[in-house]
């Protein structure tokens, strides 16, 4: 069993790099949470995020690192790049990554890495130092909502990769 959990989150890291919704849909318990920095997002929401960072002009590249079983948890090392379009930034991001799985699907996933380096990269020392206020969180959170809105019933209405 832990083996298969461990093949089921690097599908998920495969089918990022792929730019395949529908697998990232498939591996997805119905009921999952997904949380980082900035959010707290169920099932539909988390396929509208994958789905929004695949965007060709957004230029996902995932590379999985790391990938280990503690107990019932799957966690991982990993670097995501991509590019905010409408502030034509390159963001590069070291991660971890931790995965609890139900009947074979995520139901649990939490990233972790620096809001603070995040905010650098996007808008620089101005943004690294507006980072800590709640302002900027809010800020960030709100605008990438907007774009996870949008998205929301292609990607889960989609029934092949991009």
């Amino acid at each position: 069993m832990a083996d298969t959990n461990k093949q089921i989150v690097q599908q998920f890291y495969a089918a990022l790099n792929d730019r395949d919704i529908a697998e990232i849909r498939s591996l997805y318990h119905p009921k999952a949470v997904y949380k980082d920095e900035i959010f707290a997002l169920t099932y539909k929401e988390i396929v509208a995020l994958w789905f929004t960072s695949m965007q060709p002009e957004m230029d996902l590249v995932v590379e999985l690192e790391s990938i280990d079983q503690h107990g019932d948890t799957i966690r991982t090392s990993w670097t995501i790049s991509y590019t905010i379009t409408s502030i034509k930034k390159r963001i590069t991001l070291k991660e971890t990554g931790e995965f609890k799985l139900k009947d074979g699907l995520i139901i649990h996933h939490t990233d972790t890495y620096s809001f603070h380096s995040w905010c650098y990269q996007a808008f620089g020392l101005i943004g690294k130092l507006a980072s800590w206020s709640n302002w900027m969180k809010n800020k960030v959170r709100n605008q990438a909502l907007k774009s996870i809105s949008a998205h929301i019933y292609t990607a889960n209405s989609m029934g092949h990769g991009l």
